[in-house]
């Protein structure tokens, strides 16, 4: 059923992709899809796998676009074997590593810059490491500092990663609501 969107109107409906309740067989599809937006979807979901990447690459032909999409499979691929995410300053060193205790926590969130309201920033790279911490998410949440507040809502949703089917959404009221006269 949702590979059949692949093929609906003028420009292909991807949108769908990105989500990660998925069936494998979607992706499979859209990796060998004709329709290069269709497969441009599937490469920037960053949900493939490294043989959904090799049959996407291989049904490419060779052209600037393959060359992107091969340099997007390789910047994946290496975030995903380091751990780094999307949205997240990088590490400073690989000796650099995450605030252990309360106190540490509070001495490094000092030295956190604040940002004004329309700046555009990245996660900080410890915070984002204590993000499985919920003690040290709760501690982080009531800074006054934006860019902590910022960097403590990028945690992952829990259910993120979670496959499975959808949870049952409330269904709509059907008794209109009475209109109010002026």
């Amino acid at each position: 059923m949702l590979t059949s969107l692949f093929d609906v109107g003028e420009k292909p409906f991807v949108y769908f992709l990105y989500r990660a309740d998925l069936p494998a067989g979607v992706l499979d599809a859209a990796a060998v899809h004709p329709t290069r937006g269709v497969r441009g979807g599937a490469a920037e979901s960053g949900r493939l796998s490294p043989e959904q990447w090799s049959r996407l690459l291989a049904s490419t032909a060779e052209s600037p676009y393959r060359r992107a999409l091969a340099e997007l499979a390789a910047e994946q691929t290496a975030c995903r074997e380091t751990g780094a995410r999307i949205g997240v300053e990088p590490t400073p060193d690989s000796d650099s590593r995450p605030p252990s205790s309360p106190a540490e926590i509070a001495a490094m969130a000092a030295a956190v810059p604040d940002v004004a309201a329309e700046d555009m920033t990245y996660a900080v790279w410890w915070i984002a490491a204590l993000h499985t911490d919920a003690d040290a998410m709760r501690l982080l949440s009531v800074s006054p500092n934006l860019r902590i507040r910022r960097s403590v809502a990028r945690a992952p949703h829990p259910s993120a990663g979670r496959r499975g089917p959808p949870r049952p959404r409330r269904r709509p009221r059907r008794t209109p609501l009475p209109h109010r006269v002026l």
